[in-house]
């Protein structure tokens, strides 16, 4: 029988320690700590051993946020995937969460379907997963739905395109695209107009690539800059947005990397 899968759960309250693990113990190894620093101590020791962080964000000694930028500057990143718990559902909070490298978000109060969907959803499909069950990065050649379960719709991107071979001579052209380039200098200029030429351009890239997150993002963006439309209250927190829509940009070009190191694709 393969043994279960560990999870580590970061939170300074014990109760609430207590329902994640009860939601999940029945399906995985669960493992604990009361603050970031305690588990960059545990990760110090059983870092290959943990398959997924569930981290509150509010602690002593080490928040949350800190923890996530901590553990991706170390001479070895860890590469763990972490969902961030909070007590708010903002799409703040939860731009703030993807911007500093966590994989995916969920709020107080838990659901046990929601958090042991997303839980099972990114273990599955985590590319970092060492398992000795699972091996997309060494063994076996990552597929093009496999590619898709990190990045995008498999099934759309199908339909349009009609062929593995033909998404994949596709989404590895991502990689030169210049679009997202162009929007990062316009952002940095602050010059509006070319803010939404280049997030249009984004946006229609990844819809026709079926770039699910990147294009709801891209396409938020435009909108909010969108010539003869005063989108003011949707620009507010569009600092949160544009490092929500970096992060995202940085686990795609990765994935596909990967993607393209793996089957010898020319970019």
């Amino acid at each position: 029988m393969a043994q279960k899968k560990q999870i580590l759960i970061v939170d300074d309250n014990a109760l609430n320690r207590s329902v994640l693990k009860a939601i999940l113990c029945d399906q995985y190894r669960i493992v604990e700590a009361e603050n970031g620093q305690e588990a960059l101590n545990i990760l110090r020791q059983y870092n290959k051993d943990i398959a997924l962080i569930l981290m509150d964000v509010i602690m002593p000694v080490m928040d949350g946020y800190t923890f996530l930028d901590r553990i991706r500057k170390l001479p070895e990143p860890i590469m763990i995937p972490v969902i961030v718990t909070t007590q708010s559902d903002s799409e703040r909070d939860r731009a703030a969460a993807l911007s500093h490298g966590a994989a995916d978000f969920v709020a107080k109060p838990y659901c046990s379907r929601i958090i042991l969907q997303k839980v099972a959803g990114i273990i599955e499909s985590d590319p970092f997963d060492r398992s000795e069950n699972k091996n997309i990065m060494g063994e076996k050649e990552m597929t093009v739905q496999e590619l898709y379960d990190l990045i995008g719709n498999y099934e759309e991107v199908k339909s349009r395109l009609m062929s593995d071979r033909i998404v994949a001579k596709f989404i590895v052209k991502f990689l030169n695209d210049p679009s997202y380039e162009q929007l990062m200098q316009a952002w940095d200029q602050k010059n509006s107009e070319m803010i939404f030429k280049a997030s249009h351009t984004l946006k229609g890239v990844c819809a026709n690539l079926a770039l699910s997150e990147l294009y709801e993002t891209a396409n938020r963006i435009a909108e909010a800059y969108r010539p003869g439309q005063e989108q003011t209250q949707f620009r507010e927190n569009m600092p949160d947005l544009m490092a929500a829509l970096q992060s995202q940009y940085e686990k795609t070009v990765q994935a596909i990397q990967q993607f393209a190191s793996e089957n010898g694709t020319v970019q």
